[in-house]
C-alpha cells in the first residue's frame, strides 16, 4: 500500500488538515472500527464506534463514547 502511514495514522492527518486549512474540529465527528483508531476518535467532538473490535469497544465503554452495531438488516446503538 502506497500511502498506508496516512491511514495507519489518522490523528496526525485530521491534525495537519485542520492546521493546513485553518479548520476547527468544533461540532466534528469521526467514525472508527479498530483500536488503531482510537487517537483519531479521541480529537473529534462526537466519536462513533461503528462496528468496533474488541478493543476499540472496551475504550469507547470506558470513555463512554456511542457504539453503533449493524448486522444484516439491523442497526444497535449502544449507550456507555
Amino acid at each position: 500500500m502506497i500511502d498506508e502511514h496516512i491511514i495507519m495514522n489518522k490523528a496526525a492527518t485530521l491534525r495537519r488538515a485542520v492546521l493546513k486549512e485553518g479548520l476547527t474540529l468544533a461540532g466534528s465527528i469521526g467514525v472508527g472500527d479498530t483500536e488503531s483508531d482510537i487517537p483519531f476518535l479521541e480529537l473529534v467532538e462526537q466519536p462513533i464506534c461503528f462496528n468496533p473490535n474488541a478493543k476499540l469497544y472496551a475504550h469507547a465503554k470506558r470513555r463512554k463514547w456511542e457504539v453503533v452495531v449493524e448486522r444484516k438488516d439491523m442497526v444497535y446503538q449502544i449507550r456507555g
